[in-house]
C-alpha cells in the first residue's frame, strides 16, 4: 500500500514543469542507481560468477538502459498527460496518478506470491534452492589434468584451490541427469591467481561415442576456479566447413557422461 501511494504521489508531479536541469538530473541519477544496483547485485559474494570485467560493462549498460528508459519515461508521460487533456479530463495529474499507484501496488503484492509458491518470476528455482555438492571423479580428474600440463598461469593456486572445491548446483541435488558444464565454488580462503578473469590456456580434447569431436575449457573468475565450458573442437568444425560439410555446433546432446581419462588430450594454447 505504500508503495502504492508513494508511486502515485510521485506521479502527480508534471515532468513538464521541471527545469531541464532538474528533469536531466533524475535522469542520470536513475541511471547510476540502476548501474550500482548491477554492480552490487553480482559481486562475488552473490555467487554469479562474473569478473571485475564483465561486471563493470553491465553496469554501464544497465546506467545507460536507465538513463535512457527515465528520458523515455517523461515522453511517455507527456502524450498522456496531453491525450486526456484533449479528452477533457479536468485533473489529468490526478488520473495519471491513481494509474500509476495501482500498477505499482499490483506489482508488489504479485512477487511475494511467485516467491511463496518456490519460484521466481520466470518459474526458475529461487536461491535458496541452490546447494553444494561434493565434485565427481570425474570431473576433478578432467581439471587435474588440464592443470597438470603446464606449470605456467596460476595452474598452482588452481591447483590449491581445487583442493576444497565443490560444485554448484540449482534444484535437487538427487534429480536425475548429466551436468556437463559444472559451476564451482571455491573456499573463501584459498589463494587467488592473478590475473583474475581469464580462460585457462590448456584444453581438453575428445571424442563421443557418437564421434562428437568437443573441447572442455576452464574458466576462472575473481581468481577463483569458477567453471567448465563445454563446446564443438574448433579446429574440427573449421576442417569440415573447408571439406563443405555441415557440423552440428550444439555440443550438449552428444554429452551424456565424462570421458575416460585416458582418452582425453590436454592441449596448451598456442
Amino acid at each position: 500500500m505504500a508503495a502504492g501511494l508513494a508511486g502515485g504521489a510521485l506521479a502527480l508531479i508534471d515532468p513538464v514543469k521541471l527545469r531541464p536541469g532538474v528533469r536531466t538530473g533524475l535522469c542520470l541519477g536513475t541511471g547510476a542507481a540502476s548501474g550500482f544496483v548491477l554492480w552490487t547485485g553480482t559481486a562475488p559474494a552473490a555467487e554469479f560468477g562474473l569478473g571485475r570485467g564483465t561486471r563493470g560493462a553491465l553496469a554501464v549498460g544497465m546506467a545507460a538502459t536507465g538513463t535512457a528508459a527515465m528520458r523515455l519515461g517523461f515522453v511517455v508521460d507527456a502524450r498522456i498527460h496531453r491525450a486526456l487533456v484533449r479528452r477533457g479530463v479536468a485533473h489529468p495529474r490526478a488520473v495519471i496518478a491513481v494509474g500509476s499507484g495501482i500498477l505499482t501496488m499490483l506489482t508488489f503484492l504479485l512477487e511475494p506470491r511467485a516467491e511463496q509458491e518456490g519460484r521466481g518470476w520466470f518459474g526458475g528455482a529461487l536461491d535458496e534452492e541452490r546447494t553444494e555438492i561434493a565434485l565427481t571423479d570425474p570431473v576433478r580428474e578432467l581439471v587435474a589434468g588440464m592443470l597438470a600440463a603446464t606449470a605456467d598461469f596460476g595452474s598452482a593456486v588452481i591447483r590449491e584451490q581445487l583442493r576444497s572445491a565443490t560444485e554448484r548446483h540449482w534444484g535437487d541435488p538427487q534429480e536425475p541427469g548429466f551436468r556437463f558444464q559444472p559451476d564451482f565454488a571455491v573456499a573463501e580462503a584459498a589463494p587467488l591467481t592473478v590475473p583474475r578473469d581469464f580462460t585457462f590456456p590448456v584444453h581438453a580434447y575428445f571424442t563421443t561415442g557418437d564421434g562428437r569431436q568437443l573441447r572442455m575449457s576452464l574458466l576462472v573468475r575473481d581468481g577463483q576456479l569458477a567453471s567448465l565450458m563445454l563446446e564443438v573442437d574448433p579446429a574440427a568444425a573449421a576442417a569440415a566447413e573447408e571439406r563443405g560439410q555441415s557440423i552440428d555446433d550444439d555440443p550438449f546432446p552428444a554429452m551424456d557422461s565424462w570421458p575416460v581419462p585416458a582418452d582425453v588430450r590436454y592441449v596448451l594454447d598456442g
